[in-house]
């Protein structure tokens, strides 16, 4: 039987991309398993104040990710000043509005995403994005 690694060795070019496709494929269908046996959800950040989940959602921006609030999140915004908060457990503006991040698992799926060359995994949130559908843990 031929190992994974001896069949990369023998492999030219077009070997290898097929090798390489196979590889995310694999890894991908594997990741797509583990969330199917976890009854279909997967663990995400989220943000609560007290044992209230807020309602925020993770975005991407150009200096990293942070939390946006939802509208209904009036108070929030109103003492905060914006709609924007960072990401991370160890946040001094949580601490000083009363918040911390946590985890919940929440519907999920995962595909392939691309940026420029690079090909990489991605899992997200196919319910609520506000995180209404989560469940808490510790």
């Amino acid at each position: 039987m031929t190992t994974a690694i001896e069949s990369f060795e023998r492999s030219d070019t077009d070997g290898f991309l097929s090798q390489w496709a196979s590889g995310l494929s694999g890894g991908l269908e594997r990741t797509r398993a583990g969330i199917k046996e976890n009854g279909g959800v997967f663990r995400f950040a989220a943000l609560f104040e007290g044992n209230r989940r807020v309602k925020a959602k993770q975005v991407d921006t150009k200096f990293g990710p942070a939390w946006v609030l939802h509208e209904d999140e009036a108070d929030l915004i109103e003492r905060r000043g914006k709609i924007f908060l960072p990401f991370g457990s160890k946040s001094r503006v949580h601490k000083n509005l009363g918040l911390r991040q946590g985890f919940e698992l929440a519907p999920a799926w995962a595909c392939l995403g691309s940026e420029g060359p690079l090909v990489f995994e991605m899992i997200f949130r196919t319910g609520c994005k506000w995180g209404s559908d989560a469940t808490e843990v510790s």
